[in-house]
C-alpha cells in the first residue's frame, strides 16, 4: 500500500477499482460517475465523499477500514447501493457534530463506532433518510452515554474490549490489537469490526499475496570490478496461513 496525506480523488467515469491496504487522508468520488468501487483494508484519517447525485456513486463497497476522523460529515452521500460493513470508526467530533451526511437508505452492518471526545450520539447523521444500523457497537472513551443507534442487534454503549490498546486510547498504531472481546457478534455470526474471519486486515498495509523485506545484509561491500556482490535478504511471508 501507499501512505499519503493528500486527498485521493476519482474523476470522470470510472468502474471496477479497488483501493486497498493504504494509509490515506480523504477519498472523494464527488466529481465522478462511478460503479463498483471497493475501498477496503485501509487506514483513513479523514472522510469519504460520494457524489451528491446518489446514482452517480453506485455499488461502492466500504469494508474493513480503520477510520480516525475529526470530520463533521465524515461519510457523505452514502446510498442504498453503498455497502458499509465491518469498519472501525474512531470519531473525535464534538457533541454537535455527526459522522453521516445526507445518507439515502443506507444499511450499515457490523461496524464499531468509538468516540474519544464530547460527541454524544444525539444525531448520528445530518439530513437524508435514517441510516439502518444492524449489529453495530458504540462506545465513548470520554465517558459520554451515546444516543442509541437506529436498527436491530446493536451493542449501544458497550466497551469493545480491544485486546491491546494503551489505556483508553484507540488511536491507530500498528502495535495495537483491535480484535474484540467475546459476545460482539455480527449479522454473519462472526465478530464485528475489522477482524471477522473472512477478511485479513493487515495492520502494516502489506499486500497479502507477496512477501515483504525485513532485512538486507551485504557481506562484501568492497569488491573489485566484475566480482560478485554477496547479498543476504530476509523476508517474511506476511501471512502465516
Amino acid at each position: 500500500g501507499v501512505e499519503s496525506t493528500t486527498n485521493l480523488s476519482i474523476t470522470g467515469t470510472t468502474s471496477n477499482v479497488t483501493i486497498e491496504n493504504n494509509f490515506l487522508n480523504n477519498i472523494s468520488l464527488s466529481s465522478a460517475v462511478t460503479n463498483n468501487i471497493t475501498i477496503q483494508g485501509n487506514v483513513i484519517d479523514g472522510y469519504i465523499l460520494l457524489h451528491s447525485t446518489y446514482n452517480n456513486s453506485a455499488n461502492v463497497t466500504i469494508t474493513h477500514n480503520f477510520f480516525e476522523t475529526t470530520q463533521l460529515n465524515a461519510f457523505s452521500y452514502f446510498n442504498s447501493t453503498t455497502i458499509f460493513n465491518n469498519n472501525l470508526v474512531v470519531f473525535s467530533g464534538t457533541s454537535t457534530q455527526y459522522p453521516f451526511y445526507y445518507p439515502n437508505d443506507l444499511v450499515a452492518q457490523n461496524n464499531i463506532f468509538v468516540s474519544t471526545a464530547s460527541f454524544n450520539g444525539t444525531n448520528w447523521q445530518g439530513g437524508g433518510t435514517p441510516v439502518l444500523f444492524n449489529n453495530c457497537l458504540t462506545y465513548s472513551y470520554n465517558g459520554v452515554t451515546l444516543g442509541a443507534l437506529n436498527g436491530t442487534g446493536n451493542f449501544d454503549n458497550t466497551n469493545p474490549q480491544f485486546t491491546n490498546i494503551p489505556g483508553t486510547n484507540p488511536v491507530f498504531n500498528v502495535t495495537n490489537d483491535y480484535t474484540i472481546g467475546s459476545g460482539s457478534l455480527g449479522t454473519d455470526g462472526n465478530d464485528i469490526g475489522l477482524f471477522n474471519g473472512y477478511y485479513d486486515f493487515d495492520m502494516r498495509g502489506y499486500p497479502t499475496l507477496l512477501p515483504y523485506l525485513e532485512a538486507m545484509t551485504i557481506s562484501n561491500n568492497m569488491i573489485p570490478a566484475g566480482a560478485d556482490l554477496q547479498v543476504n535478504l530476509k523476508a517474511n511471508a506476511n501471512k502465516t496461513n
